[in-house]
């Protein structure tokens, strides 16, 4: 995710709208949604400032996925609710691209915590366990890195003036 990205990710988690968060850094909504949409990059000093309202690091504004666990509650654009069965559909979707490159996948418990169990290869005995809700997360943040390689080959592209 880009910093502007991140800037809207955030801000929605606060429950702030665009005239909200522009209002409280005494600039103009145009600003703000010029930020979010990567029209625009703020100076470090408005960075700082933007964290601060927040409530975030300004690292976090740079990371390239936005993933915050708060009171328990994991975001990254996920819905507010993991039962939402569109999401779960999405969600179903991903699983079946993941068994595209033999990526195996089983409901299990682990301490008590349901979750899912994954192998990448049979050969390799190697198991990893996710809880459901940060299963949850793998689509939207793959998403995310799709549509963020998308931009940056197609700036590429437009640097080099020729697709390649």
């Amino acid at each position: 995710m880009t910093i502007g990205d991140n800037i809207k990710y955030y801000r929605k988690i606060k429950g702030l709208t665009q005239e909200d968060l522009a209002k409280a850094c005494d600039l103009k909504t145009i600003t703000i949604r010029q930020y979010e949409s990567g029209k625009r990059q703020p100076r470090p000093d408005r960075l700082e400032q933007i964290a601060k309202l927040l409530g975030i690091s300004i690292s976090e504004l740079y990371h390239s996925t936005a993933v915050k666990i708060i009171n328990g509650q994991v975001y990254s654009g996920s819905p507010d609710s993991i039962d939402d069965l569109s999401y779960i559909d999405r969600f179903k979707k991903f699983c079946e691209l993941l068994s595209l490159d033999n990526v195996q996948w089983e409901k299990t418990e682990k301490d008590g915590v349901d979750g899912l169990e994954f192998t990448f290869d049979k050969k390799e005995n190697n198991r990893y366990f996710l809880t459901k809700e940060q299963t949850f997360l793998l689509p939207e943040v793959a998403i995310e890195q799709a549509k963020a390689l998308i931009r940056s080959l197609d700036r590429q592209n437009r640097r080099n003036n020729s697709p390649t």
